[in-house]
């Protein structure tokens, strides 16, 4: 969490307090993180790999909208 622009300039004792709110989850390659219309709760940093956000258009075809790097900060609507 060190790299994103929301954390980096908090003090270590202010990443351990940090540390007691935040929930650490994995996803497999290829596995949906939140499918278009399904209700979020909270917000999601990336720390490692990547997050590919897809759109299906109206042919069927799958297209790349964003990709988000660890650190990265995106607000997404759908």
């Amino acid at each position: 969490m060190a790299r994103s622009p929301l954390t980096r300039e908090l003090k270590p004792e202010e990443h351990l307090d940090l540390d007691s709110f935040v929930t650490s989850w994995a996803w497999s390659e290829g596995d949906p993180l939140m499918l278009a219309g399904q209700k979020v709760s909270g917000s999601y940093l990336v720390v490692a790999g990547r997050v590919r956000v897809v759109r299906d258009t109206i042919d069927g075809r799958e297209i790349t909208v964003d990709i988000a790097s660890p650190g990265d900060i995106r607000l997404f609507r759908f």
